[in-house]
């Protein structure tokens, strides 16, 4: 009874920062889309990995073994993203505000995980009080961050961070002690993953209504971006390997990048259902993809 009590409230709270503005008009728009695929890679690496993308297509992510972050102004702008003194950076949100505030990971000499938000002048901390090893995952445009931290006992617990206030609110789903969260919209619609009895489950947070997602027929589904349609972007493992999908409107679709098939995560959706992850043909090989829409 705990647990879901704390759920409820937990609810509550994500429901209070949602923002005044209505939800968009979504009835030009269903599945499937067809989409359109072109490959990223970083100059010189062969490891490259896409995680975010905005409205206006600026895309987040890092590259090489040892993580160096990046933000990418399509086609092919790199600016490197790498958290003063860390010895490696991931940057995998970005929102749409004008300093193009982002968040992610770094890792300090201790080897040690912290969360990150930043704009065009300051790096913050983001760590949930009195743990060591967070990372954040999502980000929008009320600088309200989606992430999570181990404990002690390696369990993963999901929170969001409201930079605003400087709060900090546990997501909790009820029966399990290992969730994260990794991606939250403008209305505060929280997606993650979470480890359930028979595999990993995605799920959808909004007020209080919580929605578990299962690709159908996959073992595991691992949810990783939502717009702000409502429409969820993240990848499933079946017999075939691992496939992305967008999930809108009731209806699942399989995206998986030609050069890559079995071997596709989709990451980060936008408000133009463009789609931004990485594929994985080889054990040593990485590549970053853009899909777009066809006619786009």
């Amino acid at each position: 009874m705990k647990r879901i009590a704390l759920a409820l409230v937990t609810a509550l709270l994500v429901s209070s920062f949602a923002a005044a503005a209505p939800r968009k008009n979504t009835s030009s728009i269903s599945l499937p889309i067809t989409y359109d695929f072109t490959t990223v890679d970083y100059p010189h690496a062969s490891i490259t990995y896409l995680l975010g993308i905005n409205d206006f297509d600026d895309v987040v992510g890092y590259y090489g073994s040892v993580g160096h972050g990046f933000t990418l102004f399509l086609p092919s702008d790199f600016k490197t993203e790498n958290y003063p003194g860390a010895t490696s950076t991931g940057v995998f949100g970005i929102n749409n505000n004008q300093n193009l505030e982002s968040a992610g990971t770094w890792i300090d000499k201790a080897g040690k995980y912290h969360g990150f938000l930043r704009n065009a002048n300051n790096w913050w901390d983001v760590d949930y009080p009195g743990t060591t090893n967070n990372y954040i995952y999502g980000l929008n445009d009320n600088d309200v961050a989606a992430g999570f931290y181990y404990d002690g006992d390696g369990n993963a617990h999901a929170y969001i961070y409201s930079q605003p206030g400087n709060q900090y609110i546990p997501i909790i789903i009820p029966g399990n002690d290992y969730a994260w969260a990794a991606g939250v919209n403008d209305y505060n619609t929280v997606v993650g993953t979470y480890a359930g009895s028979s595999g990993f489950s995605g799920f959808e947070i909004y007020g209080l209504s919580f929605t578990a997602l299962n690709y159908p027929g996959a073992y595991d589904t691992w949810a990783t971006g939502i717009n702000n349609y409502g429409a969820v972007s993240g990848y499933y493992f079946d017999e075939g390997g691992y496939h992305g999908f967008v999930y809108y409107g009731g209806v699942w679709e399989e995206v998986d990048d030609p050069n890559s098939v079995g071997e596709t995560f989709v990451w980060g959706i936008n408000d133009f259902f463009d789609l931004v992850g990485w594929g994985q043909p080889t054990s040593s090989t990485v590549f970053g993809f853009v899909a777009y829409p066809s006619g786009d």
